[in-house]
C-alpha cells in the first residue's frame, strides 16, 4: 500500500483570550498563543496544550514572550502603537 495524504493540518496563532476554533480541525493542527507563546494541540479530545518535547520549542517560547515585552517598551518609549500586521 502507498503512503497517501488524508488530511494536512493547521497552524493558528492568536492570543490566549481568543476563543479557539470549534469546528472540526484536522488532528495534529495547532495554535501558538502569541501573548504567553505556548502551543496548543487538536486531537481526539480537542484542544490541548502541548508539552514541549524539546529545548528548542522551550527557546521559541520564551523568545516569543521577549519580543512582545521589547514591543511594549517601544510603545512606551517612543509613544507609538507597535502592532503585529493584521493581514
Amino acid at each position: 500500500m502507498a503512503v497517501r495524504l488524508e488530511t494536512t493540518i493547521k497552524r493558528y496563532i492568536g492570543l490566549s483570550t481568543d476563543e479557539r476554533p470549534t469546528d472540526a480541525q484536522p488532528f495534529g493542527s495547532s495554535l501558538l498563543e502569541s501573548d504567553t507563546g505556548r502551543i496548543w494541540r487538536y486531537g481526539t479530545k480537542g484542544w490541548m496544550l502541548a508539552i514541549a518535547e524539546d529545548e528548542q520549542v522551550q527557546l521559541l517560547s520564551v523568545l516569543v514572550v521577549e519580543v512582545l515585552r521589547i514591543g511594549k517598551l517601544l510603545t512606551l518609549a517612543t509613544g507609538l502603537d507597535v502592532e503585529e500586521d493584521s493581514e
